[in-house]
């Protein structure tokens, strides 16, 4: 099972979350797309999911 992107900053509480999608020619973390969250209130929360 994987893991929930939170629908808010688990620093700051804001919901100005970036998602991005990211292939896998353009990350290091195997061979499948993953996603990218990143806060853009705080920049504190940058966090990759599978």
């Amino acid at each position: 099972m994987s893991e929930s992107i939170p629908p808010q900053c688990p620093e700051c509480d804001s919901s100005n979350l970036k998602l991005s999608r990211v292939a896998p020619a353009e990350h290091e973390r195997g061979e499948e797309w993953v996603t990218h969250v990143s806060c853009e209130s705080c920049s504190e929360y940058t966090e990759w999911y599978e």
